[in-house]
């Protein structure tokens, strides 16, 4: 089932059900704070009105195990909420949609950028600052006094002993350092880095900016913007054998795109006011293999 999203085809498929940048994001903050108790049967909620054409979308749910060690990897690990996302990144055009959300939320201030995040915890931490202190009185003493499961000891869970040292651990430790771990770990995946780079300065190689009022010449260049690199190699081979002398069986083999390689084709790259200006919107065909028998009299 994992190479059948290689198809461009059954990658439309998914897109006709599934939210795919709405699932991006979703799987994105859990690979970001590394989801410990989060995996193919658990954890994990997925929803969708009941309307014709409605999308599922993944909503982040009972996330308790996260942003623990600054170096723990999920990124790599396939137990994955359905397991949508080991047959997804088979699809090259769901790898590129992936490289582009973590350009879009890891740089430039970006909601999973390390000053952004650090702001956000700092600032949700102090909405319930004090709130912590009757919660701790609540269920501090819990694992101490009421259910004492897994292994001793049994601390008391206090405002001043452990919430405060933690949200400075956070912002002091862990939010500094993940940001490069986890972009690590994306682009050994291959969801981020090189090749993400190279194919948007193939779609875009030239910026340029058009100044003066409506109705007034620019300096863009004719054909400006141009796709990504296609390249694809044909092949054919003939076997004619004589049957007498002026009848023969001719037996022909035609590969096209014979190396499978997956070339992409930008929607519009003419109409700048075009909603699919500039997107990868499908696929060149894959490898097609024909064979004919010619009879020659």
């Amino acid at each position: 089932m994992c190479s059948r999203m290689r198809l461009l085809t059954n990658y439309v498929r998914a897109q006709q059900l599934l939210d795919v940048t709405n699932y991006i994001d979703y799987m994105m903050l859990n690979f970001y704070g590394a989801n410990q108790d989060w995996g193919i049967d658990g954890n994990w909620n997925a929803i969708h009105r009941r309307a014709p054409g409605e999308l599922f979308k993944y909503v982040a749910w009972d996330g308790e195990q996260l942003i623990v060690g600054v170096g723990d990897n999920r990124v790599s690990n396939t137990d994955v909420p359905s397991g949508l996302h080991v047959n997804l990144i088979n699809s090259p055009e769901y790898r590129l949609t992936f490289a582009d959300r973590v350009q879009k939320h890891l740089f430039n201030n970006g909601a999973l950028a390390t000053n952004v995040v650090s702001a956000r915890w700092q600032r949700r931490a102090s909405e319930v600052d004090l709130a912590i202190i009757t919660e701790s009185a609540r269920w501090g003493d819990y694992r101490r006094d009421v259910h004492q499961y897994q292994n001793p000891p049994y601390p008391l869970f206090t405002r001043n002993d452990y919430w405060l040292p933690e949200v400075n651990r956070l912002v002091t430790s862990y939010f500094p350092q993940r940001q490069d771990v986890f972009l690590q770990q994306l682009r050994v995946a291959r969801l981020h880095g090189r090749r993400r780079r190279e194919l948007a300065a193939r779609i875009f190689r030239r910026v340029h900016t058009l100044k003066g009022s409506a109705g007034t010449l620019g300096t863009l260049q004719l054909t400006p913007v141009s796709g990504p690199w296609f390249f694809n190699v044909d092949m054919s081979l003939i076997k004619r054998t004589r049957i007498k002398e002026n009848f023969n069986v001719e037996f022909r083999a035609d590969a096209f795109n014979i190396f499978n390689r997956t070339n992409f084709n930008v929607g519009q790259v003419q109409n700048i006011n075009s909603p699919t200006f500039g997107q990868i919107t499908s696929a060149f065909d894959p490898r097609i293999l024909q064979f004919a028998v010619k009879l020659n009299f």
